[in-house]
């Protein structure tokens, strides 16, 4: 499985891995580079959306509560990962979400008190703002 391979590789500190078939015939090599691609789609890095990193006890996560609010803002949820915290209790949840403006599954999350430890994403200006500052350009250049 791909997860057994990236632990041999990250603890073997290898760049290929060699792979045996079941009577340990030699089948050839899966290298880091040919695992890249698989990666990006398996965490959406190619889909347009937001990510957010959430910080939430280790014993008290719901992936069932955090889906129910993602989608309770018309935002699906891409690809998501869990990071135990070794020193602590907690553990971070990254959510990659189909939204590029995630002011308002941010505000959903802060609603339910979760603590929202990193948010990236694009969020365009408002049209009636731009227009706005191009009349005020336009005036100053006068």
């Amino acid at each position: 499985h791909l997860y057994d391979a990236l632990d041999l590789m990250a603890n073997l500190n290898l760049e290929v891995l060699p792979v045996l078939g079941e009577d340990d015939r030699y089948l050839g090599v899966i290298t880091f580079r040919e695992m890249a691609p698989y990666l990006g789609r398996l965490f959406a890095v190619h889909q347009r959306g937001g990510i957010l990193v959430l910080d939430v006890p280790r014993n008290g996560y719901s992936l069932s509560e955090i889906g129910r609010i993602t989608e309770s803002e018309n935002t699906k949820v891409l690809s998501l990962y869990l990071w135990a915290h070794p020193e602590g209790h907690v553990v971070w949840i990254t959510l990659k979400l189909n939204a590029e403006d995630l002011s308002r599954v941010t505000a959903a999350f802060e609603r339910f008190d979760y603590n929202i430890i990193r948010a990236y994403n694009k969020v365009e200006p408002i049209d009636d703002y731009r227009k706005n500052i191009d009349a005020l350009m336009k005036y100053l250049n006068m």
